[in-house]
């Protein structure tokens, strides 16, 4: 992880807190263990210990995985208040070899043994410290006679075993190394930890003469085929031998005589073992192949048939054995699949040379019967498994298991001397009897292959050693009374023990040469590796006083106690309650110091290894038991497995290990620590995860970050926590798992369960707390006392397992004294385990009603062409809380006959049904032999999982109550619910209001524990362009407010009863549909068009509450007959069955609406309807997601309150809003009144939208305002129900919930008169933006899309000059024209000559004017001018002879400047007076601006608009020529020339030069207009992969957004969406966003990759493994942005969502090579990366 921003790495910070809590801990001597005189009580000590590392090299992960264990224990029994000793030595006894990671020039300095002595050790401590070891170091040692002090203490300890009879000198079976010449000890052992020697009996098959030509030089010599078995006994079943064809095999000479036929390895073996005619040298005569064998004769001892012959099998093995084989099929299924083999297949035999007589006569010879198989077993198995070929290996493997092991156990032999005797008595009796003829020696190998350090194949040889006599009976005993007193935590790790002792015998523990110990006795010898260390942890507690803090013991000069002064008369003092040593000279007081030391701190109270040194511990068992009184036995060992990498046991000659200065480099000390913990348990070999240690960085440092900000939310700083003791459902919830993580982890540290102490507390507390935040709904709802209660209880916890960590929030977040690791383990009250259980029914509850309701609206989609036509708003969550009926009696009976010891029921399943049915319980409805069988076995599995309580009728809490107490949680944790309620299963009133869903409880029964939810919906509007969906969905809504009128008789006659309307279908009958049928679908008659105006004209003053004539007419109304008009009086048009399914009613009511107003012939435009549906589809929408945020706001914690203001109209956006809503309200009410309903459309529909989507942009981030919308969609609603009824109805009910109807009676909205100077301020205000966004194009253009090609990062700014009154003479023009108008009339009353020359008079009298303009220039330029403003007052009135606008223009500005630099692309805008000069030294206006006057571009001519909205004024190009001088002057920042002479000022800011990126895609005609600038401050510079890259380091998600260049949709999302405060700021914060258009290649190549359908599409990618985990096409608004798709991301990093302890065999690639891969890959590699990346789960 590399430093990046500016800012270090999460990891360097994590090496930081390290590097200051390891200095603060040395400094106090926070682990220096002392004893005290006092006996220390029950659980007050803890002396923990790890095997001495072997120190040949640098210490790795595996070091650390075994010695975590034991550091971690330690660190909890300190934290609980335990006086702690932990110490570590280091073992170099042995023989040094070269190890991983040390260059030539290292390892020629570390030759001399003394170099290398003291190299490692000393780095080891390093490393150690480094990694967080709460070690005591003043006890360190090292092993060997470089140590005086140890060397005195090992020689003690031999000579004591020699004493006791326990070392003898014996001959026996040693694994050799010949290089080395002397045993090879386990810890001398590059591979083959734990192998042992492996007897064998080679059987001598005698070759009979004459020999072939191969074997000519063997003539005279005795020569035997030497083949190696474990079975002796079946030799009397003998057909003939095996070889491999191709092995190699050589002639040996044994001795004068003997010659034996066997694998070079086999002869060096034997060559140890004094089978060889040279000592130690195998001595070959001649050398072969198995080819040469085939065919051979052999005259093999025991066997019926006289002779027999050698013969090819394919499967014989050469590194094993000698490799030749005897077969005997009638018991091997793998000799009898090879025989037939051969006796089958002529080719095969013709393959290898064997002629028939060697084959065919010999057939299968019963020697042994086996119960269940007879005496042909190896047949009977092969023809069970069908196995047809001897290339069957797994299949005869299995043969062999069947029969091998139940042979030699159950087998009788049935030839022989020793016939009907037990095989497994028989075999030892002839192996002896083969042995004394001489037809038969004893041979061992290594069981497996064994590699010295010193890198040479080991031997098995037969030596004259001294031995310790493990395994002597009495000693024995002895061991096993210990060992059954040991807490060993693992059955696994007690049977490896038992199984150990039981055949440990005799071990060597002498060497010939090598660092260590010599035997005290005999020095020409040292003691082995493993002899030297079985006692070393009594050393620890008195090492100490002996070194004076030097490993080494080279202090012995200086140090209290010199070596040569610890006879064996003090160390049986010390240890073994001897005598006090009379003799001594050393200070008594330090003789009794180091017997109390002893004496306090043993027994040891856990030794912790890898399952590899089982052996070394029953070792230390055995010397425990021998030497020292049985109160200090050890009293427990902990083993784990072997950690792995790469599918590979840690070992440092292997290579294949990380050190673990790497692992702390590259991940930090409590990373790697972290990672180990959460590896397994138990004894089984495990994967180091890479993921998970670079999840431990994110975890941490993140919860750091996370309790900084809970530190601002303390009282004095910001009091949003809340206050008080803990109350609601959530704080007791959270409370109680608080108490659970303290007393399950404080149980997972006791029994060394280290990863399910992490889980427990750690995982487990941190889902509680992420829980219990969004139970609160938000941080700022969360118990201040329990969030630090929270933080105090999580640093103690994972302070064992993360000490620096919680060092640093202890110290320096929660401000404490004293230090975390020796805090005390915290109090807790005990779990309440029916509040744990009610808050899972809740989560569980929750989960299942999420799943019903998205499974729902997934039937929806799919039942509404691809989207959801309808919403369910409401749940009923109906509950049963008590069994009964049938059911309840048979949890009775079970309950009765229930056996609490075992959890099982006296009665059979079949009996309870049985009772039941003939019980009055037989009766009810649902009780059946199918049901009851299933409820009884649901039952009886839950108690044996929970227990007797799983029973019980109820559940311990109530259901009701609890979910009650969370309606609010369940609300927000499924989408779209509006409304919860609990109810009653058995309440009949309760049951009704499900309506017609009620029999989905019948389907469905709610049981205890088992809720049943039922949704009510409510129609929506689907978002896309499925236009067939839109029409379904207004059809349907059209159907449901017709039943709503007809339901209520909202149209019936006043005149009439509300059971008789006035449009009987008796009276129209056939002729309604034939009618509409010629007048609407027949061309759209005038006839038609005129009914669709008179019932708008109806409907409009229906909804005002006018009294409507029911004869009302209208232009060419007399020409419909009586019935129609009255019919459409009373009710909107119904349009035949085609009409409405292709474009639906109001669609074809807004179309004819909008056809024509005046007396031209009507027309209908078919892409209006078209056009009609999508606008009022899209308006559903919005007002639903609108009113959906409003009540989602109301939460405080929630996000999108960010985006709704509150309180009352304020800002000048809010102003002008409102004021068009009074503007659409009064002209829509005119045009109505004038029936004229395109008009009345446009201002109360198309323009009232206009104006709410301009209110949207000007708001920007701050957000619009909450009154201001809900006004705008109630006016909205109203003035559009004339034409638009049954939308505005299902509005007006389902969305606002209004009672009654408003189509009538509802009422005009009530408005304001309209402020027409407001409304002449917004378009000078959008004109303005308008003209500045049109130069900002054009300069861009010129400028080929560039400001600037350096790498600085350059902003712009606009600087608006603006002069709001017109002076000069101009000003003197205007006031003349004044003086002149008579507004009444609207004339002027002088000539526009006596004008003229007034104006001419005031300019040569009052200025000078420059000399290259002449008077008839300055005349031309007047009259133009007085022209141009006597035409303006002609059309306009008096107003347009006003010096200034009729509004403030630097007020309407200033209000405004975010709008300005949002829509045009500043950085940043300022506003000044226009004085004369710009303030910048190069650059001078031609012309001062003028009040009002357009901007930059050059006007030949005027072009007023209406005067209320905006006036404009042409100004000279010189000082007295008309000019577009503008009011503003942008400035931007580099010189550069440009047509239109725009002040420039350099104003440019330096940024890091690594992170800019330069952009090929953006050429000039990508670049959007200024109003849709891309968010470029959030932007990601780089390519897509690069930004993937990013995100992955940073552990964020990839936003990645796909812009289209043709598509307006792409526009609007830079401008509303990224634009949005609360967007920017979380997207600025928790993700690394990229953005690029669909023009370049590699968008064109992410769409191909991720089959994308079209851009603009928003994409939320997995950095990790390249997945899109949720994409949305088109324009996505910023509160569905934040709801949808960023906030369920902001919980869970990439990390996270790859759970944590997950591991992986696949180590992550360095981040330095993956990026140089990438960068060095084309298109085509790096598709194909992407598709690995992608295809790659984690």
């Amino acid at each position: 992880m590399a430093v990046e921003g500016g800012k270090k790495s999460r990891r360097d910070r994590l090496k930081e807190i390290e590097e200051k809590a390891q200095n603060l801990w040395e400094e106090n001597g926070v682990f220096r263990a002392e004893s005290c005189e006092k006996p220390p009580e029950p659980g007050e000590k803890f002396f923990g210990n790890f095997p001495l590392p072997y120190m040949n090299g640098f210490l790795h992960l595996g070091h650390a995985f075994s010695l975590s264990k034991l550091e971690f224990s330690a660190r909890f029994h300190r934290l609980r208040g335990a006086n702690v000793l932990l110490p570590v030595g280091f073992h170099l006894t042995g023989m040094p070899i070269k190890s991983i990671g040390l260059s030539a020039i290292d390892i020629s300095e570390l030759q001399n043994p003394s170099n290398w002595l003291s190299y490692f050790p000393r780095v080891a401590v390093k490393e150690l410290k480094a990694f967080g070891l709460g070690c005591d170091w003043r006890r360190s040692f090292i092993t060997t006679d470089m140590n005086p002090y140890f060397d005195k203490f090992v020689r003690w300890q031999m000579r004591k075993l020699k004493s006791m009879g326990k070392i003898v000198k014996d001959v026996r079976y040693t694994i050799y190394s010949p290089l080395d010449g002397q045993p090879c000890a386990d810890h001398d052992r590059a591979t083959g930890e734990g192998v042992r020697p492996q007897e064998y009996t080679i059987i001598k098959m005698e070759v009979v003469a004459p020999f072939p030509p191969k074997l000519g030089v063997l003539k005279g010599k005795k020569v035997f085929l030497a083949a190696a078995t474990l079975r002796p006994e079946t030799f009397y079943g003998q057909t003939n031998a095996w070889v491999l064809p191709d092995g190699k095999y050589g002639a040996f000479e044994i001795n004068e005589t003997d010659v034996f036929i066997l694998t070079q390895r086999a002869a060096l073996n034997l060559a140890y073992q004094k089978y060889s005619r040279v000592p130690e040298k195998p001595s070959c005569l001649v050398e072969m192949t198995g080819y040469d064998l085939i065919g051979l004769p052999l005259k093999s001892p025991l066997a019926l048939n006289q002779i027999v012959y050698a013969l090819p099998m394919l499967t014989v093995l050469t590194d094993k054995g000698t490799g030749i084989l005897t077969s005997v099929p009638s018991d091997a299924p793998d000799d009898y699949m090879a025989l037939e083999d051969l006796k089958l297949k002529p080719a095969f035999r013709e393959k290898y040379g064997v002629k028939d007589e060697w084959v065919m006569p010999f057939d299968i010879i019963p020697i042994i019967k086996i119960p269940e198989y007879g005496d042909k077993a190896a047949k009977r198995v092969v023809e069970d498994l069908k196995i047809k070929s001897q290339n069957e290996i797994e299949k005869l493997a299995e043969a062999k298991r069947l029969t091998y092991l139940k042979g030699l156990t159950e087998g009788k032999l049935l030839v022989g001397e020793f016939k009907e005797r037990m095989v497994q008595e028989a075999k030892p009796l002839i192996r002896s009897r083969l042995l004394e003829a001489g037809d038969a020696i004893m041979y061992s190998e290594p069981e497996k292959q064994v590699v010295s350090r010193s890198g040479d194949e080991c031997v098995v040889a037969f030596l004259d050693q001294w031995c310790i006599t493990y395994g002597e009976a009495e000693w024995k005993k002895t061991a096993q009374e210990c060992l059954s007193c040991i807490n060993l935590y693992s059955d696994t790790t007690r049977h490896g023990f038992v199984h150990t002792l039981n055949w440990l015998n005799q071990w060597a523990c002498s060497r010939s040469f090598g660092l260590g110990t010599r035997i005290p006795w005999d020095e020409e010898y040292l003691v082995e590796p493993l002899s030297d260390s079985t006692l070393y942890m009594a050393y620890y507690t008195i090492a100490h006083l002996l070194h004076n803090e030097d490993m080494y013991g080279s202090s012995n000069r200086t140090s209290a106690v010199r070596a040569e002064q610890m006879t064996d008369e003090v160390w049986d003092f010390i240890f073994c309650d001897g005598s006090y040593p009379q003799s001594s000279d050393i200070t008594p007081s330090i003789l009794n110091k180091m017997k109390q030391e002893f004496e306090y701190w043993y027994p040891f109270d856990l030794e912790v290894s890898g399952k590899d040194l089982i052996q070394n511990h029953t070792f230390c068992i055995y010397n425990h038991t021998a030497l020292l009184p049985k109160k200090h036995w050890p009293s427990a060992f902990r083993c784990n497995g072997h950690l792995m990498l790469k599918s590979t046991k840690y070992a440092n000659g292997a290579g294949n290990f990380i050190s673990l200065r790497h692992a702390i480099d590259h991940y930090s000390a409590d990373a790697t620590r972290f990672a180990l913990a959460d590896i397994s348990d138990g004894v089984d070999d495990a994967y180091f995860s890479f993921e998970t240690a670079n999840a431990a960085i994110i975890h941490l440092t993140k919860e750091i970050d996370w309790i900084d900000r809970m530190k601002d939310k303390d009282l004095g700083k910001d009091s949003s926590l809340r206050l008080g003791p803990p109350c609601t459902f959530s704080d007791r919830v959270f409370l109680n798992e608080i108490n659970i993580a303290v007393k399950r982890t404080e149980q997972n540290y006791q029994g060394c369960m280290f990863r399910e102490a992490l889980k427990t507390g750690f995982y487990d507390l941190q889902a509680a707390r992420d829980w219990y935040r969004i139970s609160c709904g938000g941080t700022n709802a969360m118990n201040h006392d329990l969030v630090w209660r929270f933080i105090d209880v999580q640093t103690r916890l994972i302070a064992p397992i993360c000490p620096h960590y919680a060092e640093h929030v202890w110290r320096e977040l929660l401000e404490r004294e004293g230090f975390a690791v020796n805090a005390g383990w915290p109090a807790a009250d005990a779990p309440d385990l029916t509040l744990q259980s009610a808050n899972k029914y809740l989560q569980v509850s929750i989960d299942s009603i999420r799943k019903l309701h998205d499974k729902q609206l997934s039937t929806s989609k799919k039942t509404n062409m691809g989207a959801s036509a309808t919403s369910l708003t409401e749940a009923l969550i109906y509950v049963k809380e008590k069994y009964d009926g049938w059911k309840a009696e048979c949890l009775r009976i079970l309950q009765h006959d229930l056996n609490r010891d075992t959890l099982t029921s006296a009665q059979e399943d079949r009996e309870i049904f049985e009772a039941l049915k003939a019980s009055s319980f037989g009766q009810d409805d649902d009780f059946s032999q199918k049901n009851c069988m299933e409820f009884l076995k649901f039952k009886k599995e839950k108690a044996v999982a929970l227990g007797v309580q799983a029973l019980d009728l109820k559940l311990p809490f109530g259901e009701i109550e609890v979910l009650e107490q969370n309606l609010d949680l369940i609300k927000k944790q499924i989408h779209g619910l509006e409304e919860v309620q609990v109810l009653s299963a058995i309440n009949a009133a309760d049951i009704a209001r499900a309506g017609p869903h009620a029999r989905l409880l019948e389907k469905n029964p709610p049981s205890p524990g088992s809720p049943t939810t039922v949704f009510l919906t409510r129609k929506l509007v689907a978002k896309g362009d499925n236009i067939l969906l839109e029409i379904k969905i207004l059809l349907e809504i059209e159907a449901e407010v017709r039943e709503w009128w007809e339901e209520k008789g909202v149209f019936v006659n006043a005149d009439q009863s509300p059971d008789n309307p006035h449009y009987p279908n008796d009276e129209l009958g056939d002729d309604r549909k034939k009618w509409f049928e010629n007048y609407l679908f027949g061309g759209l008659s005038r006839r038609a068009f005129l009914i669709s105006k008179l019932e708008c004209c109806a409907a409009y003053h229906r909804l005002r509450d006018d009294n409507v004539p029911w004869q009302i007419k209208a232009s060419g109304a007399e020409e419909l007959p009586e019935k129609i008009i009255n019919l459409l009086v009373g009710d909107p048009p119904v349009f035949p069955t085609v009409w409405r399914a292709a474009y639906s009613t109001d669609a074809m009511r807004l179309s004819l609406a909008c056809s024509c107003d005046g007396d031209d012939s009507p027309r209908i435009l078919f892409n209006t309807a078209n056009s009609a549906i999508r606008k009022l589809t899209k308006e559903m929408s919005w007002i639903s997601e609108q009113l959906a945020y409003m009540a989602a706001a109301a939460d405080s914690s929630s996000f999108v309150r960010r985006i709704r203001r509150d309180g009352p109209p304020s800002t000048f956006a809010d102003k002008v809003f409102a004021n068009e809503i009074n503007i659409a309200v009064h002209n829509s009410d005119n045009y109505y009144r004038a029936c004229m309903f395109q008009e009345a459309l446009i201002s109360g529909f198309l323009q009232l939208q206009a104006a709410r989507d301009s209110y949207r942009i000007s708001c920007g981030p701050h957000g619009m305002n909450h009154d201001l919308v809900l006004r705008y969609i109630d006016v909205h609603t109203r003035l559009i129900a004339p034409i638009c009824p049954h939308y505005a109805e299902y509005v007006w009910r389902e969305y606002l919930k209004k009672e009654g109807f408003v189509v009538i009676k509802s009422g005009w909205p009530a408005a304001d008169a309209p402020d027409l100077i407001l409304q002449s301020a917004n378009k000078y205000l959008q004109d303005l933006i308008e003209l500045m966004r049109e130069l900002e194009k054009k300069f861009r253009a010129l400028n080929d899309g560039k400001y600037d090609v350096t790498e600085a990062e350059t902003k712009a700014v606009g600087l608006i000059y603006v002069k709001e009154e017109i002076d000069g003479w101009e000003g003197k023009c205007l006031r003349i024209l004044q003086d002149n108008f008579d507004s009444e009339t609207n004339t002027f009353s002088a000539q526009d000559e006596d004008m003229l020359d007034a104006l001419i008079s005031y300019i040569y009298g009052d200025f000078t004017i420059r000399q290259d303009i002449d008077y008839r220039q300055t005349e031309q330029l007047c009259m133009s001018f007085l022209k141009l403003k006597k035409d303006e007052a002609l059309n306009f009135g008096a107003d347009a002879l006003e010096l200034k606008l009729p509004f403030g223009e630097i007020e309407v500005l200033q209000e405004n400047l975010d709008l300005i630099k949002r829509e045009i692309g500043l950085h940043e805008v300022k506003v000044q007076v226009f004085s004369g000069t710009t303030g910048l030294e190069d650059f001078t206006l031609d012309s001062p601006p003028s009040p009002g006057s357009d901007f930059y571009e050059k006007m030949e001519h005027s072009a007023p608009g209406v005067w209320e909205l905006k006036r404009r004024l042409q100004l000279s190009e010189k000082v007295l020529t008309p000019s577009s001088r503008p009011p503003s002057e942008l400035l931007y920042q580099k010189k550069m020339e440009h047509p239109f002479k725009l002040l420039f000022q350099e104003k440019t800011e330096h940024s890091d030069p690594g992170e800019q990126e330069s952009n090929d895609d953006q050429s000039p005609d990508k670049i959007l207009a200024p109003l849709y600038r891309p968010p470029y401050e959030l932007l990601f510079q780089g390519s897509f992969k690069k930004a993937k890259r990013t995100a992955s380091a940073e552990d964020k998600w990839l936003l990645v957004n796909l812009q289209s260049t043709k598509k307006f949709s792409s526009h609007p999302i830079n401008q509303d969406t990224w634009a949005n405060e609360a967007v920017s700021k979380i997207i600025s914060t928790n993700f690394i966003f990229w953005q690029a258009y669909d023009d370049s290649n590699e968008v064109k190549k992410i769409c191909r990759f991720y089959n994308l359908v079209y851009t603009p599409v928003v994409l939320i990618i997995d950095p990790i493994n390249g997945e899109n985990m949720r994409s949305w096409y088109g324009m996505v608004q910023p509160e569905r942005l934040l709801e949808d798709l960023l906030v369920p991301f902001l919980e869970n990093s990439p990390k996270d969502h790859h759970h944590p302890g997950e591991e992986s065999s696949q180590p992550q690639p360095e981040e330095s090579e993956y990026d140089s891969v990438g960068d060095k890959t084309d298109e085509e590699d790096e598709e194909l990366q992407w598709a690995l990346e992608a295809s790659m789960k984690a």
